[in-house]
This record gives C-alpha cells, sequence and structure tokens, in this order.
C-alpha cells in the first residue's frame, strides 16, 4: 500500500513545475529542502516525513510529500510552506550547490527513480 502524502509545492519555484526539461534542477532543490525541512522540524519527525514525491496531474512532476504518520497531527502545511518561503529567499545559491554536488549523486538517475512512481 502507498503513502498518503500532503503535497507541497512551493509558490516561488512555480517556473520549474512548468516544463519537464526542469524536473532533474527541481528534484535536486527538492531534496535540499526536504533535508532542511527535516533538520527545521525536527521535533516532528516521529509524525512526518518529507519526501520528494511524484505529483500526476496533468503530467507528471516532482514536489514535496508530507506524510503524517500520526493521524493526530495537526495539518503542518502552511507552516511548511512559510518555511521554505524562507528558505528561498534567505539561504546562499552556494549551499544549494553544495549540496548539489557534496554527494555526487546522479540528479538525473534521482529524478527518473522519483518521476516513475
Amino acid at each position: 500500500m502507498s503513502k498518503g502524502y500532503q503535497v507541497i509545492e512551493p509558490r516561488m519555484l512555480d517556473a520549474l513545475f512548468s516544463h519537464p526539461i526542469h524536473d532533474v534542477f527541481a528534484v535536486a532543490i527538492l531534496t535540499w529542502l526536504c533535508g532542511l525541512l527535516r533538520l527545521e522540524f525536527e521535533e516532528y519527525l516521529d509524525k512526518v516525513e518529507f519526501d520528494v514525491i511524484c505529483v500526476t496531474y496533468m503530467g507528471s512532476y516532482p514536489a514535496i510529500g508530507i506524510h503524517y504518520k500520526n493521524k493526530s497531527l495537526q495539518d503542518i502545511g502552511p507552516l511548511v510552506e512559510a518555511t521554505i518561503d524562507r528558505y528561498l529567499q534567505g539561504k546562499s545559491v552556494l549551499e544549494l550547490v553544495g549540496f548539489i554536488v557534496k554527494d555526487e549523486i546522479d540528479w538525473k538517475k534521482e529524478a527518473a527513480r522519483i518521476l516513475a512512481g
């Protein structure tokens, strides 16, 4: 059985989701954001998971998914979206580049894996 997710599509990254040619870059950025969210929301990690997921709606594209392991937890989506906006406005592009190259992940393969569902 697959997990149910609350879909988070960062508004500031809308242009990345407009065309599949951006999927690889979008997966890298969303993976970076998920890592930051896991640190920011560490006290919730026994109740939620943050993952890069494939959304299928008029095509397939990557997004952030929040899986609520504990159904009693209230919706943290708006707080997560505000946190992502803060990161995108305040973090350095050098932090993102450092993340992208640090583990020598093949982002093309990673994007294909995620988008394969």
